[in-house]
């Protein structure tokens, strides 16, 4: 059975821990740095938050379980904490770490592209319980749904692409400037929009993953697996929770990353089992972790997008059963 809470994670977190409720994956997208997420007001918030999370992996993962989770920044310095407070319960999971690069530009003249830095998607990696068999899974985008769409790839530091030291000239422009192209004037001619996440495997920059980060329409629909009957469902425009992933114009830092999701559910999780979301957010995994067959159980402390992931679900159940 589906299940939402509209809560703090680390408040609901010490029921799971209590009750020792079941999950197999805990995916999670979750706060990186102390003071960006506005839950997380100073350290010991963000401590706790992090820390709760981990409490539920070691109280509530099965035994070949694993956790998934943006490893970057303070999130990763909070874990190493953890481990040297708890040694010998979690090891990394071979072949499991990844980061994400967001498309941002690609010269139509020799199809390099530029990519830069993706703070909510940027770096995960995933656990397992030490002696755990638990490993990742191999996942194929079929070429006749993801044609490769790049030669060259250029990396930007910035997310934005903005550099703080020259705020009137992004690094897109100057890439575009370093190609003898003005922004704007040879738009289309000669470079356009790179609608692409390339996720890179264990640092292994000679083989990229391309996957879609733009949203699917009537016209150009990027099945990847889904059936007719879910497809329809996701651009059914009176399913609002779930159309808002991909349509709705509030969330566009987010909402196109329906598709990652959808591929980090088919790497690290299986049909029927139970996923943790401990972060909802705008509702991209959840869905995907429907699409996948899992048994979710999110939890957001955003009232907004509480209600966007609870509909998610209900939507879900009403067309699809639990």
């Amino acid at each position: 059975m589906h299940k939402s809470y509209y809560q703090l994670f680390q408040n609901v977190a010490a029921d799971f821990q209590r009750d020792k409720v079941p999950f197999d994956r805990i995916m999670a997208p979750c706060p990186t740095m102390i003071g960006r997420w506005r839950y997380v007001a100073g350290q010991s918030d963000f401590a706790e938050t992090l820390r709760s999370m981990f409490g539920v992996a070691d109280r509530c993962l099965s035994e070949n379980g694993t956790i998934t989770f943006s490893h970057m920044r303070d999130a990763s310095n909070e874990w190493a904490v953890w481990l040297k407070d708890n040694p010998g319960k979690f090891e990394e999971v071979p072949n499991s770490a990844f980061q994400v690069w967001t498309g941002y530009l690609k010269d139509l003249n020799n199809d390099d592209v530029f990519v830069g830095a993706n703070i909510e998607y940027m770096r995960f990696k995933t656990f397992r319980r030490v002696g755990s068999t638990a490993t990742v899974n191999d996942v194929v985008i079929p070429d006749d749904v993801v044609q490769k769409q790049f030669n060259r790839v250029e990396k930007g530091n910035f997310v934005a692409p903005v550099d703080e030291n020259h705020p009137v000239q992004n690094e897109a422009d100057r890439w575009l400037l370093g190609r003898g192209m003005k922004p704007m004037i040879h738009k289309s001619v000669h470079y356009a929009p790179f609608k692409y996440f390339l996720v890179e495997m264990d640092h292994d920059e000679g083989n990229y993953i391309q996957i879609p980060s733009h949203q699917p329409t009537n016209q150009d629909n990027f099945r990847w697996g889904m059936t007719d009957a879910q497809s329809a469902h996701i651009l059914d425009t009176t399913n609002k929770g779930t159309y808002s992933v991909i349509a709705s114009p509030g969330v566009k830092h987010r909402v196109y990353g329906l598709w990652l999701c959808h591929w980090m559910m088919k790497k690290f999780c299986n049909p029927g089992e139970k996923v943790l979301v401990p972060f909802g957010g705008e509702g991209e995994m959840t869905l995907a972790a429907l699409l996948n067959g899992s048994e979710v159980t999110v939890v957001e402390a955003s009232r907004n997008r509480a209600i966007i992931n609870e509909d998610i679900l209900i939507e879900w159940q009403r067309k699809f059963g639990s």
